[in-house]
């Protein structure tokens, strides 16, 4: 008996083989990686702050029209748009359907089983996939009529296919919409966590040139591979994982080798961090909420990657999809 529920328990298995396949990637970085959640733990979204398009409208309306609550848009693998009932649901179940839904290449209407949400009880998740790169995803009751649901996205698609032209296009699963912002030309990427909401946005730029541009660490995997990498070497080491978390610090000795207080040190958290190699630089900074990640052409200095860094984070954080 205990081996028949085994066999069982491997044929279920095999279902999950594809979505850890998905997180596998990231320990091997290459072109397919197009996501930062699996290292953050929080949910990838897509900066849209200037896109000519709102797509709120669009999913609220489609929601409404399907009797749902729980329902968002993925485009490329991030978030483009959720009802207010999704974005509460815990950070961790929303970056699982978010990869799940990459590895569905049409329409799926399945049970699926949350770690936080509901461990022990299904949801019935419905994708469907109305352009290319852009999903819906819906979780419902298994009452409702996918034929309703489908005719409802159908409409959507006849009214609404312009405006997802901008997702459509290939050079968007690498730069996440951020070609909108008035981003330095040192900069070759960047990760933006928001770690009060659980979300991060991140973009490499093809179309940024540096100084080596055909040479070593111009490929768009090295450059997001390097980004990852230099992620993990801070988080938990240098910064903090969680907004209300303790940083880490670090203890400088006394100001003056001969005070008379040799014993007092000075106690500071950790607010800067940078890193230098031949062909990038990189410079990571929190500030309240957020923390940035950013890469730069190897010529940049210090002073300037400083600069340009904050400057970077202050026109990021006014995004709308940051501070959903």
């Amino acid at each position: 008996m205990a081996n028949k529920n085994v066999d069982k328990l491997k044929r279920e298995f095999k279902k999950c083989y594809p979505l850890i396949d998905t997180f596998l990637q990231g320990m091997k970085v290459s072109e397919k990686c197009h996501h930062f959640g699996d290292l953050t733990r929080c949910v990838d979204i897509a900066l849209q702050n200037q896109l000519p398009m709102n797509y709120q409208p669009i999913l609220d309306q489609v929601m409404e029209h399907m009797n749902c609550i729980y329902g968002c848009f993925i485009g490329n693998g991030a978030l483009l748009a959720t009802t207010k009932d999704w974005a509460n649901i815990p950070s961790v179940d929303q970056s699982l359907l978010v990869f799940y839904s990459r590895l569905v290449e049409s329409t799926c209407d399945v049970g699926v089983y949350l770690p936080i949400s509901s461990a022990n009880v299904p949801f019935r998740l419905v994708i469907f996939s109305p352009f290319e790169n852009i999903k819906l995803c819906v979780l419902c009751d298994p009452e409702l009529s996918f034929s309703l649901m489908e005719k409802e996205v159908n409409k959507m698609k006849k009214s609404s296919g312009e405006d997802f032209k901008a997702f459509i296009s290939p050079a968007y699963p690498f730069s996440n919409s951020a070609v909108y912002f008035d981003i330095h030309e040192s900069i070759l990427g960047f990760v933006l966590v928001n770690l009060d909401k659980k979300i991060v946005a991140w973009s490499v730029h093809p179309n940024s040139n540096g100084n080596n541009s055909e040479g070593v660490g111009s490929s768009t995997s090295f450059r997001i591979g390097l980004l990852r990498t230099f992620y993990k070497n801070l988080v938990d080491a240098v910064f903090q994982r969680s907004y209300m978390s303790t940083s880490p610090v670090f203890v400088s000795p006394s100001p003056s080798l001969f005070s008379e207080n040799d014993g007092e040190t000075a106690v500071h958290n950790v607010m800067e961090s940078y890193w230098a190699s031949e062909f990038q630089k990189c410079h990571g900074t929190q500030y309240g909420m957020y923390q940035l990640f950013v890469m730069f052409d190897p010529e940049v200095t210090l002073p300037v990657m400083r600069h340009i860094s904050r400057k970077l984070l202050s026109e990021l954080a006014k995004d709308k999809t940051m501070r959903y």
